[in-house]
């Protein structure tokens, strides 16, 4: 039998995600010319998560033993509701216009670019899941400032997955025979960070302190260069986003170039001044690196530069391609395992490629 922390937990889960799928209509409805599939599709999806929010809210209370007619209960539903209806009424005055003036249909873009900018959101996405999940540690506190700058990142996070799925509905619009493959990344990508996304509102909810200025983490919970120096504030912006994290590591190998070169400006660049991250920098570069580039007397914007030059390069990309396929026989791997193998091996570098404008299309000049 599920527990009240089980529960609780499950209504958070279904709060974010009706969040998220109101957020994404809304910016469906504001898109111009806006798409009458897009916005159908997420009312359908605005529908769904709203009747599971609901009964996952009345199991919830039931469960402590209250009465929905209770004013917070109820309160807290109807909250929910009118938000719900607000979204579902523009959508369908959006809907209604659009028929009215078939003309507002967008033109499709090309499959290529959809799923250049699916491959760096994901990247994205992903970093910045890494960053605030190391900034968010169990029975870690938060002052009001910390909380509201880490509640920001959460928000910005949210913003990706929305764009995420409205990059998925124009992969199924432009490539409509792989649209049950389209759909079942999807539906994968979102059950891993839906939990992901509630279990970080949760640890966040928790970590708020009283006053502003509450007691830092323990030294236990932080990890960093020594001596970082916090990014000094501009105006209105705050020192920093993050409280001190450890950087991300590159591999040395082209593939694994952009994911690492997001994490870093996700996780470092905003936070710290020059001095800092460039020890970052050189702490995340392995030795081969650094001796083939030469960084020791070199400057934070000459190492990216060179990294930029050297592993952007599609000649390198395609050198360590033929390496991974090279190598495969070596694996011993059955060829039910070796032909998916080749193919993602292959399928990576099209993408890798076509992130750096050398993609098959760019070679034939179309």
């Amino acid at each position: 039998m599920a527990t009240v922390n089980k529960l609780q937990a499950e209504r958070s889960m279904a709060e974010t995600n009706h969040r998220l799928i109101l957020r994404r209509l809304a910016t469906a409805v504001g898109a111009q010319p806006p798409n009458r599939r897009t916005i159908v599709s997420n009312i359908s999806q605005a529908e769904a998560s709203y009747a599971v929010l609901t009964a996952a809210h009345i199991a919830y209370v039931h469960k402590i033993g209250a009465s929905m007619d209770a004013q917070e209960h109820q309160g807290w539903i109807n909250t929910k509701d009118d938000a719900h209806t607000a979204g579902i009424a523009a959508a369908t005055n959006a809907v209604e216009l659009i028929d009215v003036n078939p003309a507002n249909a967008p033109p499709a873009r090309p499959l290529e670019t959809i799923t250049s900018e699916k491959l760096r959101l994901t990247l994205r996405i992903n970093a910045l899941y890494t960053a605030i999940e190391e900034a968010l540690p169990d029975g870690v506190q938060f002052n009001n400032e910390q909380h509201a700058a880490m509640t920001e990142n959460l928000e910005t996070l949210e913003g990706h997955l929305r764009r995420f799925e409205e990059l998925i509905t124009e992969l199924k619009a432009v490539d409509v025979a792989q649209i049950a493959t389209y759909q079942a990344q999807l539906d994968a990508f979102m059950a891993e960070k839906i939990p992901m996304d509630a279990r970080i509102r949760i640890n966040l909810a928790r970590s708020k302190t009283a006053q502003v200025g509450a007691a830092p983490p323990p030294a236990a919970q932080q990890v960093a260069p020594a001596n970082p120096q916090l990014v000094a504030p501009q105006g209105n912006r705050r020192v920093a986003k993050l409280i001190p994290i450890s950087g991300p590591k590159f591999t040395g190998k082209a593939k694994d170039y952009p994911q690492f070169k997001i994490k870093y400006e996700e996780m470092v660049t905003p936070h710290y001044d020059s001095a800092s991250r460039l020890e970052y920098l050189h702490n995340a570069l392995p030795q081969a690196v650094k001796d083939k580039l030469a960084v020791a007397r070199k400057s934070e914007e000459q190492i990216w530069r060179e990294l930029d030059e050297w592993f952007g390069n599609d000649k390198v990309v395609l050198k360590e391609t033929l390496a991974d396929l090279y190598d495969l026989p070596t694996l011993k791997l059955k060829p039910a395992e070796l032909v998916p193998r080749i193919y993602n091996t292959l399928a990576d570098t099209e993408a890798l490629l076509d992130g750096i404008n050398k993609g098959v299309s760019d070679q034939l000049g179309i």
